[in-house]
């Protein structure tokens, strides 16, 4: 962790210069006033880190489940830390939350085994996108290669003026997967504390006509992926199953909230 004037931070909030956004913004609660969507496996609204202000879950077939706000694969629960936990954590640790005052909707759209199909995964970007208050769609999960069936529901999130961000995956180098792959997206891979990308993200560029059955018109003829990169490697955030503890993870699935964190501090603050 990093000492800084704001507070003590873990090195992805340091990398991706949060505590001088939060000096900047001058607010208890940096991110108030916007909203983001994690689609996940879940989210553990017991631990004391986070404050899950709406839920859904969707089963394998795309239907609505009636459920209350739960994760069994602590994946979900990681991530939603990332972006949203609380700038003085329960558990006395250094701050790990990019956007501690957003608001939260947890979308199930992952099983408890951590998979999950098409469109149980687009029966929540559906949903998330049509929810008003929604800023951002925060994806860690995806297939690897194209996936057709990804533009629409990204791009539909893009007309509602929602930004879709996405991890790049973790099949190593050459390699990308979808929804990160839309151009539409905003992409995310995964650097070290030392900002080297880390083995098992990478970059790709994408041939429009030869790696997409049906591209939209208005795409480049190619473009690279990821847009950007974030902390994905030993990143601190809400452990599952606990009520104030942390645990470290490693993937391109850690490095997307913070990215997904920091667009809701900019949206928060417009």
């Amino acid at each position: 962790s990093i000492e800084t004037a704001t507070t003590d931070v873990t090195y992805g909030l340091e990398m991706s210069n949060v505590p001088a956004a939060w000096d900047r913004l001058d607010e208890s609660e940096p991110g108030t006033g916007a909203s983001v969507a994690v689609l996940d496996s879940g989210i553990d609204d017991d631990h004391e880190d986070l404050e899950v202000d709406g839920w859904v879950e969707f089963n394998s077939y795309g239907w609505e489940v009636d459920s209350t706000p739960h994760d069994a694969t602590g994946h979900g629960t990681h991530v939603a830390g990332t972006v949203a936990g609380a700038q003085a954590p329960a558990g006395g640790g250094p701050a790990y939350g990019v956007a501690p005052g957003v608001s939260l909707y947890g979308v199930k759209v992952l099983d408890e085994d951590g998979s999950g199909s098409f469109t149980q995964i687009i029966a929540g970007m559906e949903w998330a996108t049509e929810q008003e208050n929604v800023d951002v769609l925060q994806m860690s999960l995806g297939s690897a290669g194209t996936a057709d069936m990804f533009i629409e529901p990204v791009r539909n999130a893009n007309a509602e003026e929602k930004l879709v961000v996405a991890s790049v995956g973790n099949d190593g180098e050459g390699t990308s997967g979808s929804p990160g792959n839309v151009y539409d997206a905003l992409s995310v891979g995964a650097v070290d504390s030392s900002e080297t990308v880390t083995e098992f993200s990478s970059s790709e560029t994408i041939d429009t006509e030869a790696d997409w059955e049906d591209p939209p018109d208005d795409w480049p003829d190619e473009y690279d992926v990821p847009v950007v990169v974030a902390a994905g490697a030993g990143v601190e955030s809400a452990d599952s199953g606990t009520d104030d503890e942390t645990a470290l993870s490693w993937g391109t699935s850690m490095a997307a909230p913070h990215v997904a964190g920091v667009a809701a501090l900019i949206t928060g603050a417009l």
